[in-house]
């Protein structure tokens, strides 16, 4: 056991400046036993003041450790903000685009145009230039006598080469034309409808104020039925507004040299009755079958031959004689 004289010895020599090495040597040539007198030096000890240029060296470094680790937090801080702000933004927009659309590509040779639209929302009826909406679950009747039309397109695009509706326009309706301007295309715009259902002529002109395509965009809007907007594919007026002019806004003119010679096409033709253009409509796996509306959707096997193509061959699936077939 560690007598109190020799730590009181310790601390005494210790005050007269002699070391702890001098302390150590002179207890055991006294005869101390080492490991008590190591215990003793120990025990003596207690807390060691730093000299002051020390402390002052050490505070100034703590200082700037100190700072340093601060400003660092606050950037990283800021940096989390930041990050966390720009993730919950990204998740918003992603929330906000929901299913990216798949887009295709529908060239018209024979009109020398095309366009891009989303095959989520649109049909192609290339036989007739045509995109189209059609709603799964909702019949759409006429005014006149009640009868079944089918399903109903809330919305239908419809391109023409022909301008002679146009020209038409500058004179029977000119008072309700207001100018347009989607993408690259600009002209005059007609809207006519009424009971909720009409139609749009969309008048491209040129440099030179000459009409050079006609559009049409056939729409349904809420207003055609108190039952339409409860139906889960109907698109809303200002959605179908919205999906035509971003189809229009990729609308090109393209060259017309690749049309090929009419009597090399090899779709063919149901031989429907009909009464109008209209009520003609392309079929089959490949829309290589012109038939009429009112009958049975035409099947065929699915292989696909270039000569199908009825934009390339300048052909149009139409009402003639009252039969609707490929001209």
């Amino acid at each position: 056991m560690i007598s109190k004289d020799l730590i009181k010895y310790v601390k005494e020599c210790r005050k007269k400046g002699f070391s702890d090495l001098d302390i150590r040597n002179a207890l055991i040539e006294k005869g101390w036993n080492e490991k008590d007198v190591l215990e003793g030096l120990l025990s003596s000890m207690g807390p060691k003041k730093l000299p002051k240029w020390v402390s002052i060296v050490a505070l100034v470094v703590v200082s700037f450790v100190i700072g340093g680790i601060v400003y660092a937090a606050i950037f990283a801080i800021n940096d989390i903000q930041k990050t966390s702000a720009e993730v919950a933004s990204m998740t918003q927009q992603i929330k906000e685009m929901g299913p990216q659309a798949k887009i295709k590509t529908y060239k018209d040779i024979n009109f020398g145009f095309e366009v891009k639209y989303p095959t989520e929302f649109f049909q192609l009826d290339s036989a007739n230039a045509t995109l189209k909406h059609t709603l799964k679950n909702f019949h759409k009747y006429s005014l006149a006598d009640g009868s079944d039309l089918g399903l109903a397109d809330d919305i239908k695009i419809v391109f023409h080469k022909d301008i002679t509706e146009c020209d038409n326009s500058e004179t029977t309706i000119k008072d309700i034309g207001t100018p347009f301007q989607i993408g690259g295309l600009e002209g005059i715009k007609y809207e006519m409808g009424a009971e909720g259902e009409g139609v749009v002529f969309y008048c491209v002109k040129n440099s030179q104020n000459k009409n050079i395509f006609f559009i049409e965009r056939f729409f349904l809007s809420e207003a055609w039925s108190t039952e339409l907007p409860n139906q889960s594919d109907y698109l809303s007026s200002a959605r179908q507004e919205e999906l035509f002019n971003q189809i229009i806004s990729t609308f090109k003119f393209v060259s017309s040299t690749g049309t090929k010679s009419k009597g090399d096409f090899c779709g063919t033709s149901t031989q429907g009755s009909c009464d109008a253009d209209a009520e003609c409509m392309s079929g089959g796996c490949s829309g290589q079958v012109c038939q009429s509306e009112n009958e049975e959707p035409a099947i065929t096997t699915c292989e696909y031959r270039d000569c199908y193509n009825a934009s390339t061959y300048g052909v149009r699936c139409k009402c003639i004689n009252n039969k609707c077939q490929w001209q």
